[in-house]
């Protein structure tokens, strides 16, 4: 356990190096294109799947904040589940339920993450990414939500991003 602490608060210190000294974020009024691509993927496996009797989170619907500058977050596995970590400040955004042998391989796009769950990935949102626009960069932060969008698989392994 203590292994496991020592490593989430170095991997925090390095991370918070890249964050905004005053940590101040703004509300935004519209989702980005991001977030409404998401909310279109979600809806459409919804609709395959049929739909559960748990009331489903619409991405899009989710508050979107501008940050001053890069928001890391750890996605942290646990027996029976997943958190989801401020880099800086070590507060818990989100936990998440999740079974078996879990472990979080990076989707590639510095947002999400896949979440490996015994026959099948899903994928988690940590919820912070920023947009480059040539000269700068803008970052946004939502709230972490692990998602209904599953691969499955018939053996344990892992994602890589190419």
């Amino acid at each position: 356990m203590s292994t496991l602490t020592a490593l989430v608060l170095v991997s925090a210190l390095a991370l918070s190096a890249c964050a905004n000294g005053d940590g101040q974020e703004e509300p935004i009024d519209e989702p980005t294109a991001g977030a409404e691509a998401s909310a279109e993927g979600a809806a459409a496996d919804a609709a395959e799947d049929g739909g559960e009797d748990e009331e489903q989170i619409e991405p899009s619907d989710r508050p979107t904040f501008e940050a001053g500058g890069p928001s890391p977050r750890l996605a942290v596995t646990y027996d029976g589940g997943v958190s989801v970590i401020d880099g800086a400040t070590l507060e818990v955004l989100g936990d998440f339920s999740a079974q078996g042998f879990v472990r979080v391989n990076p989707a590639g796009d510095g947002r999400h993450v896949f979440l490996a769950e015994g026959d099948s990935f899903r994928l988690l949102d940590a919820g912070t990414w920023g947009e480059s626009h040539g000269d700068h960069n803008d970052y946004y932060t939502t709230d972490p939500l692990l998602t209904d969008i599953a691969v499955d698989g018939d053996t344990p392994a892992h994602v890589v991003a190419h």
